[in-house]
């Protein structure tokens, strides 16, 4: 596939792709291609790059890779070759970057002077090492702890069984460095790796960490993991307390997902402590008790203020109100500014701090959720007085029949499913909780449409909770109740069918994601549901996943069933398998199912 025309550099022509090639290996130089990507239009460029010569331009960017991470003195080249192979190096490419960064290379200026190769970087050379160079990776995790990168260190290996010594080894180092904060803490304890064995032994890890660590990791896994909590709760404090004096039990907390959510004026705090962002929730809720775990002081913030040049943050937090303060002054809405004793945020929009965090261009926020008391009695919930006698089950049925109290604002208030999704994360450690979901399960199968509709919703967010279980066994069973049937709300096309598909496709692609034995007929359910009319679209992002090879033997098939199939092929096979494109497009234009435009 040859360019119609040159790409220009400095005003010299290259005609393709194989003469920038050899122009990259003769000047060792790669960011003559940074700056090809862009000084050209993305979509042109990319084409360029993918045609007939692009073995050749793989082939300069290797060579050229191996010179600089060899010879650079400066670290944003050698952190640029990098990440240009990314874990396609060989051999000689892995062992070179380890030795270079064992040796100490050139700092790259990252984050506002902070001097480290980012962790995207480091992703890359575990990869290929973990590859094509498996006798190495322990050494490569052990210079990360060396040169200070506790948290990626643990954060690149939690996960890989064999290196469980490695991680011990990095967090036992990191325990006993300046760097160790609760944000961090909270951050490693998230992950799916936390088995029983391992968890039992990071605690000891964390047992001669101050008391605040321990409680913060014992929290981290109640929530994160409160089945193994449940069956080892108290080996877990046994291991904790080892190291110690134990620490007084910590009161069972929600923490809000990402570390919480800063947001603008346009979101409005909750009026209860208990509320939190949890995972599957469709409101927003910015949290309430954000902590600083720098300065160990709680967040404040203030609307419609931003900082003067002259703010001085410490002394600001003391002042009691921030309303009129000095080094504030007033802006238009939506702005919100958070400020803690040693550091201080305006948001325009709302995000969560982990992904702020994870965002290079940006000061990161030494800022965590404080936690939130969980409901683990009875009590108000949702403006509903929860009792041991409540009819859970009834509660359930009126709501997804439209009959909520109206308790707080949503934009999507008039959903019942919405409103038991509140209800649903607020009961997070109550043993109520899961009749809920249990009662939303049984309600797929209710003779009324509005009913099955608002489950379905439920189950979009919530595809793994108790009860879910019955969503393989309606589609099914009972097929009538769903295909061909429109909700009140439905868009055109999208049937109570198709909703359906959404929320089994997804169980299915996250059960192999953890490594769980999905459902066994779910595959074929789904391949079978692909082949009729308006169906593709909710089947193809799991089966482009997961089955792309039968995608393709029965694409046509799938896209000559209705127009929306037709355009569901032509959005996926685009995107996961980009070298057969042309191939597809040329046969769906041909068979008239796609315009010409496309």
């Amino acid at each position: 596939m040859p360019s119609p025309f040159p790409i220009t550099i400095d005003d010299v022509d290259y005609p393709d792709a194989g003469s920038l090639a050899s122009e990259i290996a003769r000047r060792g130089d790669l960011h003559l291609l940074q700056e090809a990507a862009w000084s050209h239009p993305s979509q042109y460029f990319e084409r360029w790059m993918h045609g007939d010569d692009s073995g050749r331009v793989t082939a300069a960017i290797h060579a050229a890779s191996q010179r600089v991470v060899a010879d650079s003195e400066s670290g944003d080249a050698f952190e640029h070759a990098v990440r240009l192979v990314g874990s396609d190096g060989d051999e000689t490419f892995l062992r070179t970057v380890l030795d270079r960064v064992d040796a100490g290379l050139p700092a790259t200026q990252f984050w506002g002077g902070q001097t480290e190769l980012s962790a995207r970087t480091l992703d890359w050379v575990q990869s290929g090492v973990a590859t094509k160079l498996p006798d190495e990776e322990t050494r490569f995790f052990a210079l990360l702890a060396r040169h200070g990168r506790f948290h990626t260190a643990v954060f690149l290996c939690m996960n890989r069984l064999s290196l469980h010594p490695a991680i011990h080894d990095i967090v036992r180092q990191w325990a006993g460095s300046s760097s160790f904060d609760l944000s961090e803490v909270r951050s490693v304890a998230s992950f799916s790796g936390l088995i029983p064995g391992l968890t039992l032994d990071l605690a000891r890890d964390f047992a001669d960490a101050p008391g605040e660590v321990r409680d913060a990791f014992l929290a981290k896994v109640q929530q994160a993991e409160p089945a193994l909590y449940e069956a080892e709760g108290a080996a877990i404090e046994e291991a904790l307390a080892s190291g110690g004096p134990a620490a007084a039990p910590r009161a069972a907390w929600n923490h809000c997902q990402g570390d919480g959510l800063l947001a603008n004026t346009s979101l409005v705090f909750a009026d209860d402590q208990r509320d939190f962002y949890g995972a599957g929730r469709l409101d927003l809720v910015p949290c309430s008790h954000l902590v600083c775990t720098r300065c160990g002081e709680v967040v404040r913030h203030v609307d419609h203020r931003e900082p003067t040049d002259t703010l001085d943050v410490a002394s600001l937090y003391d002042k009691k109100s921030w309303g009129r303060a000095k080094g504030l002054r007033s802006v238009e809405p939506p702005q919100r500014f958070y400020g803690c004793r040693c550091i201080h945020s305006s948001i325009l929009s709302h995000t969560l701090i982990e992904t702020h965090n994870a965002r290079e261009d940006l000061t990161p926020l030494p800022w965590t959720c404080g936690g939130h008391p969980a409901t683990t009695g009875f009590g108000v919930v949702n403006g509903l007085l929860i009792e041991g006698a409540t009819a859970i089950e009834a509660l359930v049925e009126d709501a997804l029949r439209g009959l909520t109290p109206q308790s707080y604002e949503t934009p999507w208030e008039e959903h019942g499913a919405v409103w038991l999704l509140r209800l649903y994360g607020r009961l997070e450690g109550n043993p109520i909780q899961s009749r809920v979901s249990e009662a939303v399960g049984v309600a797929l199968t209710d003779s009324e449409t509005e009913v099955r509709a608002e489950a379905l919703i439920f189950f979009l967010q919530q595809p793994f909770a108790p009860g879910s279980e019955a969503l393989m066994a309606a589609a099914v069973d009972s097929p009538e109740l769903f295909q061909d049937v429109h909700g009140p709300d439905s868009r055109e096309n999208e049937s109570l069918e198709f909703t359906l598909l959404r929320v089994l496709g997804s169980r299915y692609r996250f059960d192999r994601q953890a490594g769980r034995a999905p459902e066994p007929a779910a595959l074929e359910f789904l391949r079978q549901a692909s082949l009729r009319p308006h169906l593709a679209g909710a089947t193809l992002p799991t089966l482009a996943d997961v089955d792309l090879d039968w995608v393709m033997t029965y694409r046509m098939d799938i896209a000559r069933a209705s127009d929306t199939n037709a355009l569901a092929i032509y959005i996926w096979i685009g995107n996961e398998a980009p070298e057969h494109e042309a191939m597809v497009v040329a046969e769906l234009k041909e068979a008239g199912l796609i315009g010409e435009d496309l």
